[in-house]
């Protein structure tokens, strides 16, 4: 259920990015095999224990800070404050469910090694 939570909040994103990159200038990536091909974030692997599973989406979701982090940067050098503030404003979102899965692996809330 908490990563169905996950993947609802992240999904409703989507536009957000999209429609900032249209407004930009170019066109964003759409077609499924775009997205696998550009995702940092791969699938997931088969066959793993509840807490590789939390490991794994808390990996994912630091690269994704990262990542959102650096376009941040990247947006202000630019001098563009409307990328800059779709940034921050979502990254959040991510740091929020980051947050929450470091705290059930420290509190190793019924994980199984």
């Amino acid at each position: 259920m908490l990563f169905d939570e996950f993947a609802k909040a992240v999904l409703a994103t989507i536009d957000d990015f999209a429609e900032r990159i249209r407004m930009i200038g170019q066109n964003p990536v759409s077609r499924p095999d775009e997205i696998v091909e550009h995702a940092s974030v791969r699938v997931a692997q088969r066959d793993q224990s509840m807490r590789q599973m939390v490991e794994e989406a808390q990996s994912n979701l630091l690269n994704v800070i990262q990542e959102m982090r650096a376009g941040a940067r990247a947006a202000d050098q630019q001098d563009d404050p409307g990328t800059v503030d779709l940034f921050s404003r979502h990254v959040q979102i991510h740091e929020k469910h980051e947050w929450w899965l470091r705290d059930i692996l420290e509190k190793r809330d019924g994980l199984v090694s």
